[in-house]
This record gives structure tokens, sequence and C-alpha cells, in this order.
């Protein structure tokens, strides 16, 4: 058994693999009592701005910030947190090669995470830079 039998038997059984899924997938219900047990997070509507506050992060469970879609799981909205929507960029722009990955993610991060920072002082009481709206 010569080296290109062997990949072309690992890529037929692969497709077969992926046969099966995928019948699987178009045989399931819709809609319905089957889909929603065996499909639970299928959702083919983007959230709105309200409902995606609502939502937990789909890998990590803290409050989502944004939405994303993968083609490979269905183009489904997947809810994410604002970490995991960074660390989800950094890894898009390492994966395309992009010369200015650290410039781009600094400018991206600081963006994502400044409310973040607002809420935070706001609730310590810290209004302008002056802690308890007194100056020092």
């Amino acid at each position: 058994m010569n080296c290109d039998s062997t990949a072309e038997e690992a890529f037929d059984a692969m497709m077969r693999s992926y046969s099966e899924m995928r019948e699987e997938v178009e045989a399931a219900p819709s809609f319905g009592e089957g889909s929603r047990k065996k499909y639970k997070w299928i959702r083919r509507i983007p959230y709105t701005e309200i409902g995606i506050k609502r939502m937990r992060c789909f890998r990590c469970k803290k409050q989502a910030h944004t939405q994303w879609q993968i083609c490979a799981d269905g183009n489904q909205w997947r809810p994410i947190c604002v970490m995991c929507d960074i660390d989800l960029n950094r890894l898009v722009l390492e994966f395309m090669r992009d010369p200015d990955v650290e410039l781009k993610m600094a400018i991206y991060a600081s963006e994502m995470l400044k409310p973040i920072l607002e809420e935070g002082m706001k609730a310590l009481g810290v209004h302008d830079g002056v802690v308890g709206g007194r100056s020092p």
C-alpha cells in the first residue's frame, strides 16, 4: 500500500462521515418538539441589541456583548462576550496573516474595553478622574 492509496482511503472515510452527518442534520425536523431538544442552540435570526444583552457567551458563559456566525456551524448566531470577541478577532487576523495584528488588536481592544472601564469607574464613584466628585 502506497501513500497515495492511504490518503485516498482517509479522504473517502472522511467524505462518508461528512455525508452521514449531513443526512442526519437534513433529516432532523426544522420546527417542533424534536428540533429543540437535539439542536438547542440553533439561531438563524440575529439577536437584537437588547436581546444580545440577555444572553450568555456561548464559549465562557459571561454576559454576551455581540454575536458571530460560523459558516461550518450552519451560520447560527452565537452570542459572545467582549473578551471572547477580542480573542476571536485576534485569531482571525493571525489566520489571515495580517501584518498589523498587534496594532489593529490594540486599537480594537481599547475600543471594546472602554465602555466597560467607564462603567467600572462610575460604579466606584470616580468621575472625570476625581474620586467621589471632589478633587483631592
